[in-house]
C-alpha cells in the first residue's frame, strides 16, 4: 500500500471538512491504492516575446499551472449488493455538488499528504536569552519539520545544554520552551526530532469512477482512476504567526529615552536592549523600532493575511527586503476586529464591513519570500498607534511549496 496515512478532506453542508483516510475511502479490506500521480512541480509556461526579426525568444516571466493529481485504486467485494453500494457511497462523497453550492463560493477538497518525520534535524545557529523561554534558529525549520509542543529541543553546547521541553512552536525561526534559559548565547548548536506534519492541495474531482464492467470487475469489485485539479497548485503546510502586541508582558520593560515630558517615553518590552520597542504617552502606544525577523522556508512566496484588533490607527507594515510596504487608513474602534487578506485582496471588519478601500500600498505584491536578502529571512516592521492592552496585529501565514 503506498501512502496509507493520506487523507481527502470533504467539505460539509455546515462548512466544515470531514477527513476521510484515503484507504478507508476507496476500501482498506481486500483493496490498494494502486498508485499516485502528480506530487512534484506543477506544469511550467514559459512566457515569451518574439520580435519580426529576431531568432529564438525573449524570456518575459513564468507561470505555473493547475496541477493534476491522478489516483488508481482497486477494491475486491465479495457480493453484488455490496458493490452496488460502495459505489454509490464513494460518488456521494466525491460529487462536485459538495464544491459548487448554488450562490457560494466554491470550496474545494483538500487532499492531504502526511510526512513521515523521525529525522534528527540538527542547526548551529540557535540564539537563546538569558531568562527568556524564546529561542530563535534561521535555519531550525520548526514548522516545516513538524516540531509539535512537547517535543524535546536539545542545545548541545553552552551553558543551557541538555533537553528542553518545547511549550509553543509560531513559526519555522521561533519556538517557547516551557522554562527560561539562563545564558545570552548567539549561535548554539542543536537538532530535534522531526515529526509527521501535513502538505494540504485544494482540488476538484475532474474524473470520477466510471464502473466499467468486464468478467473479472463483475465478480472481484472494481478497478478506478480518480483525478483531481487544483487550479491552485501549491502544496501548503501548517499556519505560522507573528504577533505584535502591547501590555501583557512587560517583565522586560526597560526606560530608553524620554520624549518631551516627564510621563512619556520610549521603553523597550522585550529581553534585550532594542526588541519591542514602543512610545507610551497618556491614551496610546506607538510599535515600532527594531524588526521582526521571519525566516521563510516555502518555495513560492507565501501570500498574507492580517488581523488587527482595535483600538489602532496608522497602522503600516513594511518588508524593506522586498521593498514592499502596506497602511490601513483606517480608524479601527475598541472591541472591533479587521481582517485583511492579501491572497484574496480584502479587508472586513467583525460586523462585515468592506474597508478595502482604506488598504494602500503594496497590497496586491506584499509577501513573504525565499530570496529575501539571499537568506530567506524577511525583516518585517508594523508600527501603529493603539491602546495597552487591547491592541494587536497578528499576521498568519502557510508555507507555499511546489512539490512534495
Amino acid at each position: 500500500m503506498i501512502f496509507p496515512s493520506d487523507q481527502i478532506r470533504v467539505p460539509q453542508p455546515d462548512g466544515t471538512y470531514r477527513d476521510y483516510a484515503v484507504l478507508a475511502l476507496l476500501g482498506a479490506q481486500y483493496g490498494q491504492l494502486e498508485s499516485v500521480q502528480g506530487l512534484g512541480m506543477p506544469p511550467i509556461t514559459i512566457m515569451e516575446q518574439r520580435g519580426p526579426l529576431q531568432h529564438g525568444a525573449t524570456a518575459l516571466d513564468y507561470r505555473y499551472g493547475s496541477r493534476v493529481l491522478q489516483l488508481v485504486i482497486s477494491r475486491r467485494l465479495t457480493d453484488v449488493a455490496r458493490l452496488e453500494d460502495r459505489r454509490f457511497e464513494l460518488v456521494d462523497l466525491l460529487r462536485p455538488g459538495r464544491s459548487f453550492g448554488p450562490g457560494a463560493a466554491p470550496v474545494p477538497l483538500v487532499y492531504r499528504r502526511w510526512t513521515s518525520g523521525g529525522m534528527a534535524v540538527r542547526g548551529t545557529d540557535l540564539v537563546t536569552t538569558a531568562g527568556s523561554p524564546w529561542v530563535q534558529s534561521f535555519t531550525g525549520r520548526f514548522v516545516h519539520y513538524g516540531l509539535q509542543p512537547g517535543a524535546q529541543l536539545h542545545i548541545v553546547n553552552g551553558a543551557d545544554a541538555g533537553a528542553h521541553t518545547v511549550a509553543e512552536v509560531v513559526h519555522d525561526g521561533r519556538a517557547r520552551l516551557t522554562a527560561p534559559l539562563t545564558a545570552d548565547a548567539p549561535a548554539v548548536h542543536f537538532w530535534y526530532r522531526s515529526a509527521p506534519t501535513y502538505r494540504d492541495l485544494y482540488c476538484f474531482l475532474e474524473l470520477g469512477p466510471q464502473w466499467d464492467l468486464s468478467r473479472d470487475t463483475q465478480v472481484r469489485g472494481y478497478t478506478e482512476v480518480l483525478r483531481f485539479v487544483a487550479p491552485d497548485p501549491f502544496w501548503y503546510g501548517p499556519e505560522q504567526r507573528q504577533r505584535w502586541e502591547v501590555g501583557g508582558n512587560l517583565e522586560h520593560l526597560r526606560f530608553t529615552e524620554a520624549i518631551g515630558g516627564d510621563d512619556c517615553g520610549w521603553f523597550g518590552t522585550g529581553a534585550v536592549a532594542g526588541d519591542g520597542l514602543w512610545y507610551f504617552a497618556d491614551t496610546y502606544v506607538i510599535g515600532g523600532a527594531a524588526p521582526v525577523l521571519i525566516p521563510y522556508w516555502g518555495h513560492q512566496r507565501a501570500e498574507l493575511q492580517l488581523e488587527l484588533r482595535g483600538p489602532m490607527h496608522d497602522f503600516v507594515l513594511s518588508n524593506p527586503d522586498t521593498g514592499s510596504s502596506l497602511s490601513f487608513d483606517y480608524d479601527v474602534g475598541r472591541g472591533r476586529t479587521v481582517t485583511i487578506d492579501l491572497h484574496n485582496l480584502t479587508a472586513v471588519d467583525d460586523l462585515g464591513n468592506d474597508l478595502f478601500m482604506y488598504l494602500l500600498g503594496d497590497f496586491g505584491g506584499f509577501f513573504l519570500s525565499p530570496d529575501a536578502a539571499n537568506d530567506r529571512v524577511n525583516r518585517l516592521v508594523a508600527t501603529f498607534n493603539g491602546e495597552a492592552p487591547s491592541s494587536r496585529v497578528t499576521l498568519t501565514w502557510r508555507n507555499r511549496y511546489e512539490s512534495i
